[in-house]
């Protein structure tokens, strides 16, 4: 019987200590996700900022080499060359200029 109070009193206590006061009842759970969402916008931050330094890695790697093509291809005999006389049809077949 007196097993049965208790429980009876403990949860009406509970109740009204949820109902009355539920920011103490949530504020570590509140803490918890408030931490794992700072480490996560950390790491999402991270993330950020190697992928643009990837991009800004490949970009400077790209125009050097366009730069390098460009140098071999600059010449004043560009235009003049058989191989450039034309053009090939959708069809595959060779036209002269």
């Amino acid at each position: 019987m007196l097993k049965k109070r208790l429980a009876a009193l403990a949860l009406a206590v509970g109740s009204f200590v949820a109902v009355a006061a539920p920011s103490p009842a949530l504020a570590l759970d509140w803490n918890d996700r408030w931490r794992v969402n700072q480490e996560d916008r950390r790491l999402a931050e991270r993330e950020r900022r190697l992928r643009e330094q990837r991009q800004r890695l490949e970009r400077e790697r790209y125009l050097r080499e366009q730069a390098q093509r460009e140098r071999f291809r600059s010449s004043p005999y560009r235009y003049s060359s058989p191989a450039n006389n034309g053009y090939y049809d959708r069809f595959g077949a060779w036209h002269r200029y």
